[in-house]
C-alpha cells in the first residue's frame, strides 16, 4: 500500500510556514482545469516557498493539503480513485491502515515521502497524544483516450 518514493523534504521547512492549521482538510493549491487530471498550482500566499518546491519535485501532483487527526480519532474504511504522496508533518504512534492485507503503516516524521496505493482499503488512525498532521498530494490521473469507440443508441421497452 505504501512505497517510499526516495524523494525528500524537510519538514522544518515547512512547518515554519503553515498557517493555524484547523482540524480535516487544509488547501494549498487550486484547480486549474478538471480535478483529477489537470495541474494545480499552488495558492498565491504559498509561491516561492517550501510547499511549491516541494509541489514542484513530485511527478504529476495535484490538489496538496494538510490533514489535522486529532488524538484518538481515525478514518471510516475506504478506497480512493487516485494514488497519494503522503509526508508527515507531525505525528505520535499513528498509523496509515492497510486493511485488505491487516498491515499497519506507522507514519514518521522523517522527511520521506511515500505513494500510497489509494485503490486498496484503508484508514488512517492516531493513537497518540498529539494532533496528527499529513500533508497529502493527489497523483493526477491519466486522462483516457478510446481507440475505436462505438455508438449505441438505448431505447427502453415497457
Amino acid at each position: 500500500m505504501l512505497k517510499n518514493t526516495y524523494i525528500y523534504h524537510d519538514v522544518a521547512e515547512i512547518v515554519n510556514i503553515l498557517p493555524s492549521l484547523q482540524e480535516g482538510k487544509n488547501d494549498f493549491t487550486q484547480q486549474t482545469g478538471k480535478f483529477f487530471y489537470d495541474p494545480w498550482e499552488v495558492l498565491p500566499q504559498y509561491k516561492g516557498t517550501s510547499l511549491e518546491e516541494l509541489h514542484n519535485k513530485l511527478p504529476r501532483a495535484g490538489q496538496m493539503r494538510a490533514m489535522v487527526m486529532h488524538e484518538g480519532d481515525c478514518y471510516s474504511e475506504h478506497a480512493d480513485i487516485d494514488d497519494r504522496y503522503h509526508l508527515t508533518i507531525d505525528a505520535e504512534t499513528s498509523y496509515l491502515i492497510d486493511l485488505d492485507n491487516d498491515k499497519m503503516h506507522p507514519t514518521l516524521v522523517n522527511n520521506t515521502i511515500y505513494l500510497m496505493d489509494g485503490g486498496t482499503v484503508h484508514t488512517a488512525a492516531n493513537f497518540g497524544h498529539v494532533p496528527r498532521t499529513e500533508l497529502v498530494v493527489r497523483q493526477l490521473l491519466n486522462h483516457n483516450k478510446l481507440k475505436d469507440p462505438v455508438r449505441l443508441n438505448l431505447a427502453v421497452n415497457y
